[in-house]
């Protein structure tokens, strides 16, 4: 799933900013949800930022049930503000390196 934000190509030059598109993201995704980034999983990578996230219950109690699945991680694309949901059936640094090598080809920067 990607949003593309009306922004400025210099909209989203901080993590800080990044984290108010990916929170306003998640509560667009699920409105019935209290989502929670975990902070201290934020990558900051060429292309911008991926945040990791959970339900607030499941960050309380660590409890399973509380969580939901298919939470794959969120990137913020630090020109654009663009936001991309990366697929939940990979295992995060592969589902992040296929991001971000499509984002390398599109912008036909070299293997």
């Amino acid at each position: 799933m990607s949003d593309r934000l009306p922004l400025q190509a210099d909209a989203v030059p901080t993590r800080a900013a990044a984290e108010r598109v990916a929170r306003e993201t998640l509560a667009r995704a699920d409105p019935g949800t209290e989502w929670v980034i975990l902070g201290d999983a934020v990558r900051e990578r060429a292309f911008g930022w991926v945040f990791f996230y959970t339900t607030a219950g499941h960050a309380r109690t660590r409890d399973i049930r509380d969580a939901k699945p298919g939470n794959g991680p969120l990137v913020v694309e630090r020109g654009s503000g663009a936001t991309h949901f990366l697929s939940s059936a990979l295992p995060p640094h592969l589902a992040i390196a296929a991001f971000e090598a499509a984002w390398d080809s599109a912008r036909g920067a070299p293997r």
